[in-house]
């Protein structure tokens, strides 16, 4: 029983999580499509309780050869290139929310979903300040003039435009509250994008060329734009203590009271940088 009650809390917290983030994970995402996924969530490994946990993200190397198949000696086997990149995670971030004046057996059900809400959207703030900070860090940059209201939209395509050369197919977008701005002048924009009643949730607020934008604080100063395709960035979430209720009275500080534990680990990892592109202020 017990096992199962730190399942719920576990699945619960995560839910709320996901409900608050701004860049969701591919299998955060609901059937609805409600959200924009900017990180594929492809890592194989186990979390370690104690210490650091390292993990392998699988990386794909070149397609393989489509060749003309000879019936009388057939095709020779090809070996296609492909490794798994190895990431250390030696950062836990803790959940412990105090439960004054109530025993474990007594806590009431909406009192720990309480709590654990409060917790969940403090988490998600943190995973995408996160997410962002890794995908600022990439290399490949697209530098424009200052986007006004006439150039906004005209930029964002350029940058489109440089991951097109380059291969990649970007699907989602992060945009500063000044471009949205900027973008929602023109009509180029608003057109396609006004979503009215049907606004989404996890921040979507519409779509260029196709790729969907959501609206974020926090980016360095002279970023516009990040868009990225979720193949090439992947995101590692996990819960390395489940979330449990645990009684205090051996506490020296706290009599008939009780609190909500757990520890969870996070990363965000770029496997390859041409999958990520700033819009960068020259």
């Amino acid at each position: 029983m017990a096992q199962e009650t730190r399942k719920i809390y576990s699945n619960l917290f995560l839910k709320i999580v996901e409900n608050a983030l701004v860049t969701l994970g591919e299998n955060q995402a609901s059937g609805e499509a409600t959200g924009v996924v900017f990180f594929n969530t492809n890592w194989e490994g186990e979390v370690s309780a104690q210490g650091a946990t390292t993990v392998n993200i699988p990386v794909e190397g070149s397609d393989p050869t489509v060749k003309d198949y000879v019936i009388a000696t057939g095709i020779a086997p090809e070996l296609v290139d492909g490794n798994n990149l190895p990431v250390v995670i030696s950062g836990d971030h803790a959940v412990n929310e105090l439960l004054d004046g109530y025993q474990v057996a007594t806590v009431p059900a909406k009192v720990v979903s309480r709590r654990l809400a409060r917790a969940a959207r403090a988490f998600a703030k943190k995973i995408d300040a996160d997410a962002i900070t890794t995908l600022e860090a990439t290399t490949n940059t697209n530098t424009v003039t200052a986007s006004t209201n006439k150039t906004a939209y005209a930029n964002i395509l350029s940058s489109v435009e440089k991951g097109m050369e380059a291969g990649v197919t970007f699907s989602a977008m992060i945009v500063t509250p000044k471009i949205y701005t900027l973008l929602k002048r023109d009509p180029e924009f608003t057109k396609p994008s006004d979503m009215g009643m049907k606004q989404a949730k996890n921040g979507l607020v519409g779509f260029v060329d196709g790729i969907a934008i959501v609206v974020a604080n926090g980016l360095d100063a002279k970023t516009e734009a990040i868009l990225v395709d979720p193949e090439h960035a992947t995101r590692i979430v996990a819960w390395k203590i489940d979330p449990k209720l645990v009684s205090l009275d051996g506490s020296a500080n706290y009599i008939g009271a009780s609190a909500i534990k757990g520890r969870l680990i996070f990363k965000h990892q770029i496997t390859n940088p041409a999958g990520v592109l700033l819009q960068n202020v020259a």
